[in-house]
């Protein structure tokens, strides 16, 4: 299978979940779910039920909860939905006008991208080393 994406797509395992609330401001709406993978250009999320009660509008805000402290919120394109079991939504962030804004949200993310990779390489390597 060919990976079609441009950047590194980051993903997140189902037992340790990471809260995503999305924002759709035009119809006033918002639903919570999940993180599935993450990338500096988008995500996947993952909300329990097939089809929440209204998807997302064309523009949207998301709000990732990278660690306790701090959050993140991006504006986001709906790209991909998927209705069958627990839906899977895919969305692309939207870039700013301001290129200062894109850099600053690019490196928060590649940090935070860099500090899950530390910790599933630790967390394997503890695996191995136990048993």
């Amino acid at each position: 299978m060919d990976n079609r994406r441009e950047c590194y797509r980051h993903p997140f395992p189902p037992d340790e979940p990471l809260p995503v609330k999305v924002e759709d401001p035009a119809h006033g709406k918002s639903w919570e779910g999940q993180l599935v993978d993450l990338s500096v250009t988008g995500m996947c999320v993952r909300v329990p039920v097939a089809t929440p009660t209204a998807l997302p509008a064309a523009r949207a805000t998301a709000k990732l909860y990278l660690d306790p402290a701090q959050s993140l919120s991006i504006p986001v394109r709906l790209v991909h939905a998927q209705s069958k079991g627990p839906g899977l939504f895919g969305f692309e962030f939207i870039e700013s006008v301001d290129p200062r804004t894109n850099e600053m949200r690019e490196k928060k993310l590649w940090a935070f991208l860099l500090q899950q990779q530390r910790r599933e390489r630790n967390r394997v390597k503890a695996q191995k080393q136990a048993g």
